[in-house]
């Protein structure tokens, strides 16, 4: 399984009752939107591609009809 890391922008436009409360005592405004980059770590499986050797399924309509018979 590999691990790979992701960059992304997380917003918070809704401060929580702490970070009101520093806001106050800061006399910073009140509802300032928050934006922080935080790294993710994906954990799911990288997808993998069934490769079939069969000549007769080379087109996604042929694939269709030998997954109903």
């Amino acid at each position: 399984m590999a691990d790979n890391m992701k960059t992304t922008n997380y917003h918070s436009f809704l401060p929580t009752k702490a970070q009101e409360e520093e806001a106050k005592r800061a006399n910073n405004p009140r509802n300032q939107e928050r934006r922080v980059q935080v790294e993710i770590r994906e954990r799911s499986p990288q997808p993998f591609i069934l490769e079939s050797s069969d000549p007769n399924l080379t087109t996604p309509p042929q694939t269709k009809d030998l997954l109903r018979s």
